[in-house]
């Protein structure tokens, strides 16, 4: 094990992580650290991290397998706790699909376990927040087109963009998350979310900001969402996700 490297980091999305579990499955290792490749980029310790670039065959065989060894509660179990804002998600969650490979659905009623009572806390709190942001959340409509600037602690996005969309007082929309950088747009019928981390600009504090730098931003002549989005995965896993560049 000795200069066996176990530390490594990935591009902030459920399929990297799981690429990254994956690989460790693999190689037999049991890994120190897992964090998003943004968080130990610039950091005195980032030449001890591996990047482990994304497969999303591998993290679907993976995903599948969580399913086949324990259910379908704990597969979305899987998906919720990766969107919850706890330290070192990671790490809990590498821990938390290795007892659900080896024990089965069992885990996910296991009130004994430490870890799964974080994980179950984690959860609910996750929901709670989601409710709240989409009671609270208020739009500022320009030029016919809906803005909302949002900071969960939790990455609630992936889970009431739908709700949002049904929304018939919204038609096209763009909301936008300050704290993942992950913004929503509906435009012309046409529905994205977008990781915008690859260009984020820390002054999208207002509606105006985002009608300014980010709306005309994406829009092209034919007022529909530019070529500048290229579609990277929107796969079962993580439903519409989608890469800014």
């Amino acid at each position: 094990m000795n200069g066996m490297i176990n530390e490594f980091s990935y591009d902030g999305t459920i399929e990297g992580f799981l690429t990254v579990m994956k690989h460790c499955i693999d190689s037999k290792v049991m890994p120190r650290r897992i964090k998003p490749e943004y968080k130990v980029t610039g950091s005195s310790d980032h030449g001890r991290f591996m990047y482990i670039r994304s497969d999303y065959e591998a993290a679907d065989k993976l995903y599948k397998m969580v399913g086949r060894r324990s259910s379908a509660e704990v597969q979305q179990m899987v998906v919720d706790f990766f969107l919850t804002a706890v330290p070192d998600m990671e790490m809990d969650l590498f821990i938390m699909i290795c007892k659900a490979i080896k024990y089965g659905a069992v885990i996910a009623e296991d009130y004994q376990d430490e870890l799964m009572r974080r994980v179950q806390f984690a959860i609910r709190d996750m929901y709670r927040e989601a409710a709240s942001v989409l009671h609270g959340m208020s739009a500022v409509t320009i030029d016919g087109v809906s803005f909302s600037v949002i900071n969960p602690r939790n990455n609630v996005l992936p889970v009431i963009f739908k709700t949002i969309l049904r929304n018939e007082a919204y038609g096209d929309i763009l909301v936008y998350d300050k704290r993942h950088t992950l913004v929503l747009i509906r435009m012309n019928e046409t529905d994205v979310i977008l990781d915008t981390g690859r260009f984020q600009n820390n002054e999208l504090n207002s509606p105006y900001d985002l009608y300014s730098k980010m709306w005309t931003y994406f829009k092209s002549e034919d007022n529909t969402i530019s070529h500048q989005v290229r579609k990277e995965k929107a796969d079962a896993l993580s439903k519409l996700w989608y890469i800014a560049v």
